[in-house]
């Protein structure tokens, strides 16, 4: 066998700084570990925050103990009794900031360490969001009017952090001459004003042609998009359906010369000046048209399930012009006040600690130095 040949102290040198680099880099962690040890962390930060406010509230304890000492010391007149109320201010103050301090600095090194471990989503929440949101519920026959749409439910519930609102049992939602009916309705605003609608659980869309014909339109989802509060597209998305009215005009006005049914996997309409304007179907469309006076008998006129809902329709006068039930509280606050065992035996005890000087009934106002002593034990 060949011999082997001996190394060079530069090959040396470099195969010990692989094998220490190797040892100092340690194993690479999954992404399962680094979950595990973030939490790890954060149970570490959460405990030690728990353990300084336990520490604050003794703290607490301790200053109004020797503040009640403090008060006894006055009412005997003592002046050892200031003194101690200045020592406990200084002493109570530097211990809260100094919690304080402690508690900022863990949650600022665990949140550090957690953003090291794990990446923060791109679509998480932030936490300069305004604190205050909003939510409304609304109970039995709601009826809702805007210059843009109307509608009626019989329950609701809308969230300003979202803008949007949600209605469901017998929804229906109407936008100038055409009308939407589902299971539930969700609606999305933008600056105040109707930006998106969907519709899910058996919707249909129609459009009043005249008090005895509608166009509709069925699907499994129906997405409407709003302009200015005007509606100028709709997408039905899955099973398809449409029963469209054809219109023409001549010199005496307009009128239907035509019945057309089509059936297809998706559809999107859109509108001009609150009207039809233009129809896609997609997903090989079958389709029949009829002249009005060659319909079939077999052939129906309206989509299983369409119920014109305009007597439901509100008005502005039925929204805003509502009587309210005049206030009783005049009359309530006439009557006499209850009595209660324990609120008598009470005021007895407290007249006999008056007659014994135990007890001194104040309303001189607080000092400054009172003030910012109450104020740091956090009272």
């Amino acid at each position: 066998a060949p011999a082997e040949t001996p190394m060079s102290p530069e090959d040396v040198e470099a195969a010990e700084k692989a094998v220490t680099e190797e040892e100092v880099a340690g194993p690479v962690l999954s992404e399962k570990e680094q979950k595990r040890l973030a939490a790890e962390k954060r149970r570490e930060a959460k405990e030690l925050e728990r353990k300084a406010k336990d520490e604050q509230r003794r703290a607490k304890e301790k200053a109004r103990q020797e503040r009640l000492l403090l008060r006894e010391s006055r009412r005997k007149g003592a002046r050892v009794g200031a003194e101690a109320d200045s020592a406990a201010r200084a002493d109570s103050l530097a211990h809260a900031q100094l919690l304080q301090a402690q508690r900022d600095s863990l949650a600022k090194l665990a949140q550090q360490e957690a953003d090291t471990l794990l990446p923060a989503p791109a679509d998480s929440v932030g936490g300069e969001q305004d604190s205050l949101v909003r939510k409304m519920f609304a109970y039995h026959n709601v009826r809702i009017f805007r210059d843009d749409f109307q509608a009626v439910c019989d329950s609701m519930t809308g969230f300003s952090l979202d803008s949007t609102l949600h209605m469901y049992v017998d929804p229906v939602l109407w936008n100038d001459n055409n009308q939407v009916t589902s299971k539930v309705v969700d609606i999305y605003t933008l600056n105040q004003k109707i930006d998106r609608a969907v519709f899910t659980g058996e919707p249909i869309m129609s459009q009043e042609v005249d008090t005895s014909h509608y166009n509709q339109i069925k699907g499994k989802v129906i997405e409407s998009f709003f302009r200015d509060g005007a509606i100028y597209r709709t997408d039905v998305n899955g099973n398809g359906q449409t029963y469209y009215f054809m219109v023409e005009e001549d010199s005496t006005g307009n009128y239907i010369s035509g019945f057309m049914t089509v059936e297809c996997a998706d559809i999107s309409f859109y509108f001009k000046d609150q009207a039809v304007d233009e129809i896609v179907w997609r997903g090989k469309p079958v389709y029949s048209i009829y002249p009005m006076d060659k319909i079939p008998d077999s052939q129906p006129l309206t989509l299983p399930g369409f119920v014109w809902e305009g007597k439901r329709r509100p008005s502005k006068e039925q929204v805003f012009n509502r009587t309210f039930r005049p206030s009783e509280r005049n009359e309530y606050d006439k009557l006499p006040r209850p009595e209660f065992p324990i609120t008598q035996k009470i005021n007895l005890a407290r007249e006999q600690l008056v007659k014994e000087n135990v007890w001194f009934d104040r309303n001189d106002p607080l000092s400054s130095e009172a003030l910012e002593f109450i104020r740091s034990i956090g009272y």
